[in-house]
């Protein structure tokens, strides 16, 4: 049993990330699609642990739980001053049935907060601390979204802008959707005398509700990240986390016998423990599509992923040298007609993430520059002349560069430095005017 696990473990973490394109044009189709699923599934659990998802949902939990109210008062605020706030609570209340302690503490509080703003009592530190905590809240979120797509934080002013236009636009699609509802559902009823088309309109309306959440997780997975979320790579995760999260409300509401037990113990608090769990768990599935969205976008890039983290020094310095010769090259043909790193994988036969990784340093040794781009990927050029770019240079900067200096007794290790400098000039001999686009 222990050998048959060991193998399991051994194909799922190692050799399903080895077949090169060969091997793959092999497998049947039915194989290759089972294998690039399982990829996908392996790849996103095996971060969603190591990136921490689950302490980052429990923070974000408590984070949600501060900020309910002052969300809650802006969207209403903004929902009133078009007329529609009954329509928004009505939505709220059916979509999150089973909270219904919760949901009438938050409306009291919410329009608490909003008749004291209308009075003049809450300008200033209340107004502050409004924006503070919706601030943070969805600043929270957008750095756990960018810790799974290892990407930056967006600047103060797109913060501001991106976030209160997500705030004004989202009470403003859900009157748009309960008007369509209650607008389908309204005609659905005049529709008796044509029972199949009637049966039809009604599996529908109720489908809206599910078509809705799969929408938003998917919209979440694209627009909160500050990169660029592919549509097709942001849908699947986007309604898998849906119905999870429709089947966590399910399990919620029908689970109230069991909750009335606990009711006994906890008495009226029971509801805020329940709700904390759900919210937690909501996250969870939230954070492992996003998790999943990501793997199904980056998933080639982790092919041979064992063999890129083992790699020795010899094998990327030469892959080093071989990306920025293979550039240099192409430019001196072809101009300024850039490569991607896709193209440099398939051309030189290397796995996608080393080569990203040693592009990546290059870039930040100023010898290569990286176009950016919105919707394509990113195009790399030469940064410098190309007479001036030689492999001794190259190497010695990669060799000597590093974070910090160490301190070393100079003086007490000085015969033991000389031989080493030695060394390595023997190994350089004869490379110091060997240019890369000769390489």
């Amino acid at each position: 049993m222990n050998q048959k696990f060991q193998q399991i473990k051994q194909f799922l973490l190692k050799d399903l990330w080895r077949l090169t394109d060969a091997e793959s044009a092999n497998l049947t189709p039915f194989r290759e699609f089972m294998y690039k699923n399982l990829k996908w599934i392996v790849l996103a659990i095996e971060r969603f642990i190591s990136d921490k998802m689950m302490n980052r949902a429990s923070a974000l939990t408590y984070t949600t739980l501060l900020a309910l109210v002052p969300v809650l008062a802006i969207v209403f605020a903004i929902a009133r001053g078009f007329g529609f706030a009954k329509l928004v609570e009505q939505w709220v209340r059916e979509s999150f049935q089973g909270h219904d302690e919760i949901l009438n503490v938050l409306f009291d509080s919410v329009n608490s907060y909003l008749s004291h703003t209308q009075s003049g009592i809450f300008l200033g530190i209340g107004f502050f601390f409004l924006i503070y905590t919706v601030v943070n809240m969805t600043s929270t979120i957008e750095n756990t979204f960018n810790k799974i797509w290892q990407g930056s934080s967006r600047t103060p002013f797109r913060m501001f802008t991106d976030y209160f236009s997500v705030l004004f636009l989202v009470p403003m699609v859900w009157v748009v959707i309960s008007g369509f509802t209650l607008f389908i559902s309204t005609w659905a009823k005049n529709l008796d005398d044509w029972l199949v088309l009637s049966y039809t309109v009604r599996f529908l309306i109720k489908l809206i509700p599910f078509l809705f959440i799969g929408l938003s997780f998917t919209a979440l997975y694209i627009f909160m990240p500050n990169t660029h979320v592919k549509f097709k790579c942001a849908i699947i995760p986007g309604f898998l986390a849906g119905a999870a999260f429709v089947g966590v409300q399910y399990f919620y509401i029908n689970s109230q016998i069991w909750i009335s037990k606990y009711n006994a113990i906890y008495g009226s608090f029971a509801a805020l423990p329940m709700f904390l769990i759900w919210a937690q768990t909501s996250w969870t599935i939230c954070l492992f599509g996003a998790e999943l969205s990501y793997a199904i976008q980056n998933v080639d890039a982790y092919n041979f992923d064992y063999d890129v983290q083992h790699a020795s020094r010899r094998h990327q310095d030469f892959v080093t040298l071989l990306l920025l010769s293979t550039i240099c090259k192409r430019f001196q043909t072809k101009g300024l007609k850039g490569y991607t790193a896709n193209e440099l994988s398939q051309e030189l036969s290397l796995p996608l993430r080393m080569v990203k990784n040693q592009l990546a340093l290059l870039v930040e040794y100023k010898w290569l520059a990286c176009n950016e781009k919105v919707d394509e990927d990113d195009t790399y050029l030469p940064a410098t002349d190309l007479q001036q770019i030689n492999v001794t240079d190259v190497l010695s900067q990669i060799y000597n560069t590093g974070k910090g200096d160490l301190k070393i007794d100079h003086k007490k290790y000085d015969p033991q430095i000389q031989k080493f400098r030695k060394a390595v000039l023997m190994f350089g001999e004869g490379t110091k005017d060997l240019l890369l686009k000769d390489f």
